[in-house]
Order: C-alpha cells, then structure tokens, then sequence
C-alpha cells in the first residue's frame, strides 16, 4: 500500500515537471522556479494535485509545492542539461513528501516521506 502512494507521488511529480516544460516553451522566459500555483494559473495544470494520503488526501500546497529548473553547466560554463527539482508539501504546509533536491526523472521511493 505505501510502496503504491509512493509510486503516486513520483508520477504527480513527473506530472508537474510536464507542465513546467510546456510552461517553459510557451513563455519563453528564464523563469526558474514555478509553484503550482502559476502553473494552475497558467493553464498548464488541469488542477493542483492532490495527494495520494497517509497524511492527507487535500491538494498539495499551492504556493509551497514548486519546480525548480536547474541548468546544468560544463567547466566553461555551457549548459549541458536540465534538470527538473520538484517539491511536494502536504495542504497544511507542514509535511513535505519529496524534498525537490534531485531530478524529478530520478526519484525513487526512497525519496518520498509518507510520515
């Protein structure tokens, strides 16, 4: 049962770094963090997930759950990749499931806090 909320977490962060890559495309600008929120906002997310339970089964936390586009760069400076750091907090703002200190591309059920 967790193992199935953990795997839940991991697909709405993959989800939200879709949104966050079209976010990206269509605005066209070097914003490098976005909160659910915008991406609401922006039309890019049908609606702000909701958490899978064990803590609560609410939304995420709007403002505090985000996305962090981190370029990676060569020695000389040159990008070489991007990387998508998602973080997730419950509703009340108090428990974060996944820490957004890794790409989302790399999470694993390691990464996500249930308790």
């Amino acid at each position: 049962m967790d193992n199935s909320k953990k795997d839940a977490h991991i697909a709405n962060a993959q989800q939200i770094v879709s949104a966050a890559r079209l976010a990206v495309t269509a605005d066209k600008n070097t914003q490098s963090v976005y909160t659910l929120q915008q991406l609401y906002d922006g039309g890019y997310l049908e609606n702000i997930p909701k958490s899978p339970g064990k803590v609560s089964t609410k939304q995420y936390h709007a403002t505090e759950s985000k996305v962090e586009i981190v370029q990676k760069t060569d020695s000389n400076n040159k990008v070489i990749g991007i990387e998508y750091h998602v973080k997730l907090v419950d509703n009340d703002g108090k428990h974060v499931y996944i820490k957004g200190d890794k790409d989302a591309s790399d999470l694993t059920r390691d990464d996500v806090d249930l308790n």
